[in-house]
């Protein structure tokens, strides 16, 4: 999880393996919107009004997501803010949620808390929680380790909120995402607006370079993000703020609470898109 320049270290190839076909697309929608316009007045008028709106879409999503630009507040603005974590964890590999941990205890602007929650695993993280509550404890962080059943990623993240007690701030991690140390800092930033109720981090796969399938999918990730989702940031609208890396204020999950731990669809309880509903929830705030 990264800032966005953290993204201007992408090799050239991959950057011109991006360009092209954006650039073909881009010729080719040219010369059909071209082709409609020449024949107006015959059957082509269809593919006018239908090239037309594409062509405006495009040319305001692109303006809107080169208008976003990082947030920037004085220190004074979110130095007050208290912060939890919340980490759902279910059978995460050791390393990887050791990871995670380390990770947020070397941040630039510490949390105040962290709260893990085992959601039934069948690992054993006895001296990973071990470890961790020393460390914790000599970061500055308070943390609690709970386990319970498995119930879903859901309700270990309202039993870590009820650990919380009122934060200013939750941040919601994965239990295998890794913080780049500036992480925290930069997602609270926007927060200095009292008008805003959550944001998104940039999400990036680890291992984006290792093989051409990897980096094709990274490639769409990351092209979701800086353009889909930095072209709704300006207009504070923003769809869906990644469940790896994001921030609310506290009420946006607890005044919540019910309708996200019992959503249903057709009948059927709803266990993924969690960070779709909390950004609901942050918009409808």
């Amino acid at each position: 999880m990264t800032p966005a320049p953290e993204v201007g270290r992408r090799s050239g190839t991959l950057l011109a393996a991006a360009a092209l076909p954006l650039v073909v697309a881009g010729v080719w929608a040219a010369v059909r919107s071209l082709e409609a316009a020449a024949v107006i007045d015959g059957p082509g008028w269809s593919h006018a009004w239908l090239w037309g709106p594409v062509g405006g879409i495009l040319l305001l999503q692109s303006v809107l997501y080169a208008c976003e630009r990082p947030h920037r507040a004085a220190a004074s603005a979110t130095a007050s803010l208290r912060v939890a974590v919340l980490v759902p964890v279910y059978n995460e590999d050791p390393a990887y949620l050791r990871a995670t941990l380390t990770a947020l205890a070397a941040q630039t602007r510490r949390p105040d808390a962290v709260h893990l929650v085992d959601d039934g695993s069948a690992q054993d993280y006895a001296d990973l929680r071990t470890w961790w509550t020393a460390h914790a404890r000599e970061a500055g962080i308070r943390t609690t380790w709970q386990r319970t059943p498995n119930r879903g990623k859901r309700h270990a993240q309202a039993l870590a909120l009820t650990e919380a007690g009122n934060p200013d701030v939750i941040v919601t991690v994965d239990s295998d995402a890794t913080l780049v140390r500036e992480a925290i800092h930069e997602v609270l930033q926007p927060f200095a607006d009292p008008r805003v109720q959550g944001c998104a981090g940039l999400v990036l796969a680890a291992n984006h370079r290792a093989t051409f399938l990897s980096r094709v999918t990274d490639l769409y990730f990351v092209a979701n993000q800086l353009v889909d989702r930095s072209a709704l940031s300006p207009l504070g609208a923003v769809m869906v703020a990644p469940g790896s890396l994001a921030a609310y204020r506290t009420p946006v999950l607890r005044d919540n609470l019910d309708a996200y731990l019992t959503e249903r669809f057709l009948g059927r309880p709803v266990q993924f898109s969690d960070d779709s509903l909390l950004t609901l929830f942050a918009l409808l705030k």
